[in-house]
C-alpha cells in the first residue's frame, strides 16, 4: 500500500503555521515582502504535530531556551537537545513530524 502524501506547507503563503503548530508566530516579515526570504518569530508550546513537508528551505535559530526535541524526519526517529543560539537548517522537501 502506498504511503500517505505529508501536508505540503508552502512558505510563501501568509499563516501555514496553525496547520501544524498550535499557534501562529508572533512576528512576521511575510508583510514586508521581502523577495526569496522570510523571519518568524514563534513561541510554541509541546505539541505533536501531523506528517509535513515544506518546499523551501528552513533555518531555525534557538533565541531563548534549552529545548528538548523529539522529531520523526524521513521516518527515522530523532532526539535532540537545543540550547539558545544553535541553528538548525532543514532542507526542503524533507518529511517531518
Amino acid at each position: 500500500m502506498p504511503k500517505e502524501k505529508p501536508l505540503l506547507l508552502d512558505c510563501a503563503r501568509e499563516d501555514i503555521v496553525p496547520q501544524v503548530a498550535p499557534v501562529s508566530s508572533l512576528l512576521s516579515s511575510y508583510k514586508a515582502q521581502w523577495n526569496g526570504i522570510r523571519f518568524e518569530f514563534h513561541r510554541q508550546p509541546p505539541a505533536e504535530t501531523p506528517e509535513y513537508s515544506l518546499p523551501q528551505h528552513i533555518v531555525t535559530i534557538l533565541t531563548r531556551y534549552a529545548e528538548r526535541l523529539e522529531k520523526v524526519t524521513d521516518g527515522r526517529v530523532q532526539s535532540s537537545s537545543f540550547n539558545a543560539g544553535d541553528i538548525t537548517i532543514t532542507p526542503l522537501g524533507l518529511r517531518r513530524q
